[in-house]
């Protein structure tokens, strides 16, 4: 793969990255089972963030254990090989926002822009947690062949995975 090449597809990770406002959560409970599920979220530099109730099973477990999976999809419309669609994978540690932090009231502020007065209710409600899923490892995904270690910014492709850097890994 050419450094063009690879330059291009930074691009395209750049723009599914801009483009996304929901994340597929994966967290584990107190006894270490996953949970898959998803919410909406706003990507930024410095990670994912999410706003969630602490009813809810994700909340909980990020709270005892703040490891999670975030995996960000490109639309289904807009994919014609469901094998081959175009996504982005993180392994994160994911950290609280607290009300005094810079970026708790911008990032609410961005939440509600994409998601509507919904997030000023929620802005409202004691139990909701906002977190910021900082990306510690990731993998972007193309298509068929075309795999890319990821920075752990999860911006930034490190290198294109070919059968050598399989092999180097086993």
């Amino acid at each position: 793969m050419t450094p063009e090449d690879i330059q291009a597809a930074q691009a395209r990770l750049n723009e599914l990255r801009s483009t996304r406002t929901y994340a597929h959560l994966s967290t584990l409970n107190s006894e270490g089972f996953p949970l898959a599920s998803y919410a909406p979220c706003l990507v930024r530099d410095k990670g994912i963030y999410v706003f969630l109730s602490q009813l809810s099973g994700h909340c909980k477990n990020l709270l005892l254990d703040n490891r999670a999976g975030v995996l960000l999809l490109a639309d289904e419309s807009d994919v014609r090989n469901p094998f081959a669609r175009q996504r982005v994978s993180y392994q994160c540690e994911a950290v609280i926002v607290v009300a005094e932090d810079d970026d708790f009231g911008s990032v609410l502020d961005q939440l509600a822009e994409l998601h509507g007065n919904t997030v000023e209710l929620l802005r409202q409600l004691p139990d909701f947690v906002l977190f910021c899923l900082r990306p510690i490892a990731g993998t972007y995904i193309e298509g068929f062949g075309k795999a890319f270690d990821l920075e752990s910014d999860g911006a930034t492709i490190v290198q294109h995975v070919d059968e050598n850097v399989i092999r180097s890994r086993h």
